[in-house]
């Protein structure tokens, strides 16, 4: 049984890794928190902890790159 208790807690530090930066959104700001990740969390090419984001602002994460978009009026 020590094996596979093991085995999830590498499993849980794996997840926890994974898991880079948040993005709120509360009484109409959309805000974006690093997590202590590694490599950082980017707005508009700039390293930030927690930054308000608009439309058309760029973040990145690691590998992963996006674009903040406003939700289409239904």
């Amino acid at each position: 049984h020590l094996a596979n208790i093991t085995e999830q807690v590498h499993r849980a530090r794996s997840l926890q890794r994974q898991i880079h930066a948040e993005i709120t959104r509360e009484d109409g700001v959309t805000e974006v928190r690093d997590l202590g990740s590694t490599n950082g969390t980017w707005v508009n090419a700039g390293r930030v902890e927690v930054a308000s984001v608009e439309p058309g602002d760029q973040l990145a994460f690691g590998a992963v790159h996006l674009e903040v978009a406003r939700r289409p009026e239904p």
